[in-house]
């Protein structure tokens, strides 16, 4: 195994990922956040509510998938192109609260 990396990013989150491939099996993304901050209270409402809406998990892996396509493989484009399912799942999140 290589290996991983672990970034701080600018909002304190710690994120550790390590690969096998490129982005294939074997992928392991951790994130670490303080309790109570803003961005672990979103991720968690996030969780909360694909657990009760099996037809957006099938979306959104859906999109990740031929996101992951569309981009090569290329982690940051992909962060970038995923921005817009990411606000599409918040905007239900949000209206489901």
């Amino acid at each position: 195994m290589g290996k991983g990396e672990l970034n701080k990013k600018p909002d304190g989150r710690l994120f550790f990922s390590k690969s096998i491939g490129k982005t294939g099996a074997g992928d392991i993304h951790l994130h670490l956040v303080v309790k109570g901050d803003r961005n672990n209270l979103i991720s968690l409402r996030l969780r909360d509510y694909l657990l009760k809406h099996p037809e957006d998990v099938r979306y959104y892996n859906k999109k990740k998938r031929e996101l992951a396509s569309l981009t090569n493989n290329d982690r940051g484009e992909y962060v970038v192109r995923k921005t817009d399912v990411m606000n599409t799942l918040m905007k239900k999140v949000n209206q489901a609260s």
